[in-house]
């Protein structure tokens, strides 16, 4: 009798202690993983916040600037902008949607786990009375009764209240365990209903995007039909890239490294076709000559921009009416590249890139009629041709 007492009373205080135990371990690393997910999520919903009252900005900046009838570069510049900022909602909210999936995930394992536990609780507990019943002399009295002493009986007495006080603790976690579970119910219905949300809106701002793109397009494709106003806005580009050239000389002569990192340049995109060439060029509508300082490359709006070798990112930057969106890569030895129109910068300033990185994404921004890649290769900061100094690849 003493042997089975023993052994019943020790079974239900080490059930009990290590379901306690596991349960508060499984507990801690999802809360964790959930905070986690839910600040990821917060902090995206908040850019997406500063995303649209930027845009919001710059739409109220461009319909000024269509009712004073501004030139055609600076209505480009604003539609520009308005469409950077839009690329930048389009990638937000594609975080947004992979930070949900893992929300969703991180929820839904959360579920599996509290329901597991729920069972583990309702299974120990029912252990436990299925024990006391079948052991009928193993009673809550008969433990006590059965004591060899006072001394004896005291310390069943107070074994007996630990179980008393673990079946109350079980009941007590039972309890909140099945609350948790509705909870997290409700939570994976509101992040699975904000998943369905983000994706439906990602597709409206795609579309947005793409009117945008067109509106931007057609703009400088309407000036065929005004050679006076086609000649302004030529001017304010050559002026414009002028300015950012200069700029760059000054820029390279501080900072670049004396010593070139060696190897051939490569090509900087998939597509390989040269829209315009290296070299002076005649104008066709103003009819007048004027130098391509690097090649055109026609490329597919989004695709990806190359650095041509490895190096130093001088400058990621903006240069509103001529080259749009535009990184330069400092490679040593007076040698630099050029890289104009980007859609998107994928680099920064100072960043450090190794031959063959993806530092941005082609587009049309700044003085540019359709989606490509303007390309030059600078020798102390002056353009040269760049067919000769690399190979297609």
């Amino acid at each position: 009798m003493k042997n089975k007492t023993v052994r019943i009373i020790s079974a239900v205080i080490a059930a009990t202690l290590v379901f306690s135990l596991l349960f508060a371990f499984v507990a801690e690393i999802v809360i964790y993983n959930r905070v986690d997910a839910a600040q990821t999520v917060s902090s995206l919903n908040s850019k997406l916040d500063s995303l649209a009252s930027q845009k919001a900005k710059i739409q109220k900046e461009l319909k000024a600037i269509k009712s004073k009838k501004q030139s055609t570069m600076t209505k480009k510049a604003a539609l520009d902008q308005q469409i950077d900022v839009t690329e930048q909602e389009v990638d937000t909210i594609n975080q947004l949607i992979t930070a949900l999936d893992v929300q969703v995930a991180t929820v839904t394992a959360e579920l599996n786990a509290a329901q597991a536990a729920e069972q583990k609780q309702t299974d120990d507990f029912l252990a436990r009375v299925r024990i006391m019943e079948e052991e009928g002399t193993a009673s809550m009295l008969g433990i006590i009764l059965s004591a060899d002493s006072f001394s004896d009986m005291l310390t069943r007495t107070e074994l007996i209240g630990s179980i008393v006080e673990g079946d109350k603790k079980l009941m007590r976690e039972l309890a909140e365990t099945r609350a948790g579970i509705a909870e997290k119910k409700a939570s994976l219905d509101s992040a699975r209903a904000e998943q369905a949300a983000a994706k439906s809106n990602l597709v409206a701002k795609k579309n947005s995007l793409q009117s945008q793109y067109n509106e931007a397009n057609a703009l400088l494709k309407s000036l065929n039909t005004s050679a006076a106003e086609y000649e302004k806005a030529f001017n304010e580009a050559e002026r414009a890239m002028d300015a950012a050239r200069a700029d760059l000389q000054k820029l390279l002569s501080n900072s670049s490294s004396s010593t070139y990192v060696g190897g051939e340049f490569r090509w900087p995109t998939k597509a390989t076709r040269i829209t315009s060439p290296y070299g002076t060029r005649k104008d066709p509508i103003t009819k007048k000559s004027s130098m391509h300082t690097g090649i055109d490359i026609g490329a597919s709006m989004g695709s990806e921009i190359y650095a041509s070798n490895s190096g130093t990112v001088i400058v990621a930057g903006w240069s509103s009416k001529g080259y749009g969106n535009y990184v330069v890569v400092d490679h040593g030895g007076g040698k630099s590249t050029l890289y104009a129109h980007m859609s998107k910068i994928k680099t920064k300033k100072g960043a450090k890139v190794t031959k063959g990185d993806v530092i941005g994404l082609v587009g049309s921004t700044g003085y540019s009629t359709g989606p490509h890649l303007h390309f030059e290769i600078l020798i102390n900061g002056k353009h040269t041709n760049p067919m000769n100094y690399f190979k297609k690849q």
